[in-house]
């Protein structure tokens, strides 16, 4: 069979970034479900043209480790306080694992995940875009001026904001590694949405990418004092990039919120009372059903009985903690420990490796802002997902043909 690489095909880095938009342009229409059965048919179109009919099909631990989630999330419908929603999460979860299923396949072949960290960058320039069309440029000016923040029209604010903060970490990395090209100009895009998100979140997200990326790209492998240097350089940078965002207007909605989180009041106080009491809810759930929990997606039950709202836990971790015990928490972490631990192993043969450090940055930032959000059924996590998974299928590849050579 012949082999494609994709690595640098813009065709489909564009197909890519016009993927990662419609999942957020669509994501609270009617249309969300018909816009990924759109796209899987796009992209398997793409790759029966590209393979003339012969697509070879691998099974990695991306499906198995990923499905057996979606598995899980379906079951717990059996003994779930209300089954509808552990059914509608799996059933998420499994169509948007057939559309990156697909995704892995494009770029299996590939020599590297290139064309996808591009697809992931241009995303964020298309998604800004269309909010500035949907809100209008008049008005997403008065708005930006006025430091008010982005609405949950046509997609979660804070999800936007997160997706930003993965892209504005990409772009740094491509800086940081001397890949300046006209294209970088781009970045005012996603830091914009991002700052009209107001998402602290996202925010901290961000910092925590570009510190790890500093680290990693100047903190040498073994060398204690460059490594020591390096984390006081990428906080003073931090520091100052801080301080610098905040004098600017566009900031100062984010800044406010930031600050009110820091010193608890205002209507952020209220806010973190909030979520304290969430938390709290959602860990005696936990003790009382360590095991199974009470169903994937039935905090909204829980909420409902033991607080004033029906929403989520704002908490990933405890999330899943109470609607699927310690299984359920185990079975989606588990897909986190084993990224983590690979991407470090194959970093060790091959250090200079700028995608292994930007898929060690991006695992790590949104592994830590699960504190803040509930994502274990959002689409941009299985990006996320099978973007990471592909590095280390493509490193692995290419290390045992090396061998084979040898």
């Amino acid at each position: 069979m012949q082999i494609i690489d994709n690595s640098t095909n813009k065709f489909v880095s564009f197909l890519i970034a016009g993927m990662i938009s419609c999942f957020f342009i669509f994501d609270m229409t009617s249309v969300s479900s018909i816009s990924i059965i759109v796209t899987i048919f796009v992209l398997l179109c793409a790759i029966v043209l590209q393979n003339a009919g012969k697509v070879q099909i691998v099974v990695e631990q991306f499906h198995i480790r990923c499905f057996i989630f979606a598995g899980f999330c379906l079951m717990s419908s059996v003994w779930a306080w209300e089954p509808s929603y552990s059914i509608d999460r799996g059933i998420t979860i499994i169509e948007t694992l057939i559309c990156m299923s697909i995704v892995f396949l494009l770029y299996q072949e590939s020599l590297s995940i290139d064309g996808f960290l591009v697809g992931i960058m241009w995303s964020g320039v298309v998604i800004c875009v269309y909010t500035i069309a949907y809100y209008g440029a008049e008005n997403f000016v008065v708005m930006s001026e006025n430091a008010s923040r982005l609405g949950n029209d046509f997609a979660n604010s804070n999800a936007i904001g997160m997706w930003m903060a993965v892209v504005i970490v990409i772009y740094v990395d491509k800086i940081l590694n001397k890949k300046w090209n006209f294209q970088n100009i781009f970045l005012v895009f996603p830091i914009i949405l991002m700052a009209m998100s107001q998402s602290r979140t996202a925010l901290a997200e961000t910092l925590i990418g570009i510190v790890i990326l500093i680290i990693l790209r100047f903190g040498g492998d073994g060398e204690v004092l460059k490594r020591i240097s390096s984390v006081i350089f990428a906080l003073l940078l931090v520091f100052m990039l801080l301080y610098f965002l905040s004098k600017l207007e566009i900031f100062s909605g984010i800044s406010k919120r930031m600050l009110e989180y820091l010193t608890g009041t205002g209507r952020t106080g209220g806010s973190l009372t909030q979520r304290a009491e969430y938390r709290e809810i959602g860990w005696n759930q936990f003790l009382r059903t360590p095991l199974l929990g009470i169903g994937i997606g039935n905090s909204y039950e829980l909420t409902a009985r033991y607080s004033s709202h029906a929403t989520y836990l704002h908490n990933n971790f405890l999330e899943l903690l109470a609607g699927g015990g310690i299984i359920g928490f185990g079975i989606y972490y588990s897909i986190h420990l084993y990224l983590v631990k690979n991407l470090f192993c194959i970093r060790k043969n091959d250090p200079e490796n700028a995608n292994t450090n930007i898929c060690i940055a991006i695992i790590i930032m949104h592994t830590v802002s699960d504190w803040g959000t509930v994502c274990y059924y959002k689409k941009y996590t299985y990006l996320i997902f099978v973007l990471c998974f592909l590095q280390l299928y493509i490193s692995k590849r290419d290390q045992i043909r090396e061998e084979e050579t040898e």
